[in-house]
């Protein structure tokens, strides 16, 4: 499979850019490919504390992404036959993040990101469940206090088993120059079908489960754009608001490493930058992004603001083109991302994306209504995905969908089930 051969291939023409020819890397390899191929494009974009926008291109990122595998390999023994899960429980800045899930994967381990507003009672849940050995941790005190609480309901052989390791900081990782003779020796197998990342569920109605993520899937992620229909490469997307410990942030690592996107986040660094809508819109606009990830509350913030909205308005996906994506951690997104211009139905129209071959079930008697199941993506999964959590509409025109209700009870978020709709706040007239 040849991505030239793919209906929107990315990258073409750019001359600081060259994406992986097919699919037969994994995501550890597509590093080095990087480093190799388009060591002087742009990676991540940030606004420093004196207002100087700052480009940290793939040749540095992947030298940093070296180094911290070297420092855990240090630590870590790493057997092909059953590769050690390593968890991250940390406040850090997205560099920073990106680079440590990307260093874990090049060492051969599995990197397992577990969001910072569990439990301690789930953190202990998901260090049993998934048999994680090793654990980064910030320095910061309210993630020393949830991890020595978590530790209190492991067992002591559980306790024994698990190897604590304070999480690198973005000067440990980025003070240096780049050291080819530091790399690791050149990854030779490539398995797709190997497990690259361990996500989570957001455990709103029990603990939260861990989602095996494998490398064709982080593949089928990173391609996902070149089913769409703009070339993204060298575009600049904001991705102040999203975590990296959530898919939607892990899931950009894949994006960047696939299609060439710069990757607009806030300045590196201890403490982290919490994001605001006031904190991110100003950080898109200094650094003259032109896409725009973040969720639908900060747009709500933003369009009371006429000023706010003109600015905005010169964004790809933003007023003039709004999108949709719908997606889950099983799946990644589904949808088609991106559209040069939105369905003339309206901006909560979306369609399947045609990598994946979605299923029909009636639901119950209500005519035109369906649950969606999931057969295959690219021709290479044979799992078939139901998804309960969704109950959507078709109709208009073929594979056009609105999503109309959710369907599971959500615990802690939603206290019955009720149309998304209600949650939102009506778009202006």
């Amino acid at each position: 499979m040849a991505t030239t051969d793919l209906p929107t291939p990315q990258g073409i023409p750019n001359s600081a850019f060259t994406p992986p020819s097919d699919g037969s890397l994994t995501l550890a390899q597509i590093f080095d490919h990087c480093y190799l191929k388009s060591r002087d494009h742009t990676l991540f974009r940030h606004e420093d504390d004196a207002g100087k926008v700052i480009d940290i291109e793939w040749g540095r990122a992947v030298s940093a992404m070296h180094l911290f595998a070297r420092m855990i390999l240090k630590s870590v023994t790493v057997v092909s036959s059953a590769r050690p899960v390593v968890a991250i429980l940390a406040a850090a800045d997205s560099v920073t993040y990106y680079t440590t899930i990307a260093g874990i994967m090049r060492a051969g381990c599995i990197a397992f990101p577990i969001s910072v507003r569990n439990s301690d009672a789930a953190v202990a849940h998901l260090i049993r469940s998934t048999g994680a050995k090793y654990m980064f941790l910030s320095q910061d005190p309210g993630m020393q206090k949830l991890a020595e609480v978590a530790l209190q309901n492991l067992n002591n052989e559980e306790c024994q088993d698990l190897k604590m390791m304070t999480m690198p900081s973005f000067e440990s990782l980025y003070s240096g120059s780049p050291e080819p003779s530091n790399f690791l020796p050149s990854i030779k197998n490539s398995d797709l079908e190997a497990q690259a990342l361990i996500m989570h569920s957001s455990g709103s109605a029990t603990f939260p489960i861990p989602i095996l993520v494998t490398y064709k899937i982080m593949m089928q992620s990173g391609l996902l754009p070149y089913f769409g229909e703009v070339n993204i490469c060298g575009d600049v997307l904001s991705a102040h608001a999203v975590p990296m410990l959530h898919l939607m942030g892990a899931i950009q690592i894949a994006w960047t490493a696939y299609t060439g996107i710069i990757m607009a986040v806030f300045r590196p660094g201890w403490p982290p930058i919490i994001p605001t809508p006031d904190r991110v819109f100003s950080g898109a606009i200094a650094i003259k992004c032109n896409l725009m990830f973040c969720v639908p509350a900060f747009l709500e913030n933003w369009e009371k603001d006429p000023q706010r909205v003109e600015r905005l308005s010169k964004f790809k996906t933003i007023g003039v083109c709004l999108v949709p994506l719908y997606g889950q951690t099983e799946t990644a997104t589904v949808t088609l991302f991106l559209l040069k211009r939105h369905p003339p139905e309206g901006w909560d129209y979306w369609r399947f994306s045609p990598h994946c071959t979605p299923i029909l079930e009636p639901f119950e008697e209500e005519s035109g209504v369906y649950r969606l199941m999931f057969k295959s993506f690219l021709g290479l999964m044979v799992f078939l995905w139901k998804v309960s959590v969704l109950k959507c509409t078709f109709t208009l025109l073929p594979g056009l969908a609105v999503t109309i209700s959710n369907l599971r009870q959500l615990i802690g978020k939603s206290t019955i089930p009720s149309a998304i709709s209600t949650f939102l706040t009506p778009p202006p007239a």
